[in-house]
């Protein structure tokens, strides 16, 4: 298998999903990737959910899934899934999505810095430096 969908209508959705957490990192804005699925989706391209999900946690880009459908225990390819199967469950989910955003908070630097260089000071807590990496390994 060359891991190219055998038909137009079969979805690349890891793909998908990191070219979205890629791109709302280039933004340099609070940022995170939904992604609304019933679990039914297969993945049928070259990355899988797991390895997009590292990706994503490497760039600092929060990944979560709501399911329509789900139990909020169940665990597909994605992991586990925010169950938004009622108005009330949706705008649950939307609220903690808000909070996680309101969180966020980024610090551009101006001058000749090496991003290796720098670094945070040991007594700082609840604050991660993000770079940019690559998808592949």
């Amino acid at each position: 298998d060359s891991g190219e969908p055998s038909t137009p209508q079969e979805i690349r959705l890891a793909e998908a999903v990191a070219a979205a957490g890629l791109s709302a990192h280039e933004t340099g804005r609070r940022r995170a990737v939904v992604l609304i699925t019933t679990g039914a989706a297969e993945t049928t391209g070259w990355v899988q959910p797991q390895q997009v999900r590292r990706y994503l946690a490497r760039l600092g880009v929060p990944l979560l899934v709501w399911d329509p459908l789900a139990k909020e225990t169940e665990a597909g390819a994605w992991g586990p899934a925010t169950d938004i199967s009622s108005e009330e469950r949706l705008r649950k989910a939307y609220r903690e999505l808000t909070r996680r955003l309101n969180r966020q908070r980024v610090i551009w630097f101006t001058g000749l810095h090496l991003p290796q260089t720098i670094q945070l000071d040991p007594a700082v807590e609840g604050v991660e430096l993000v770079r940019q990496i690559s998808l592949i390994p």
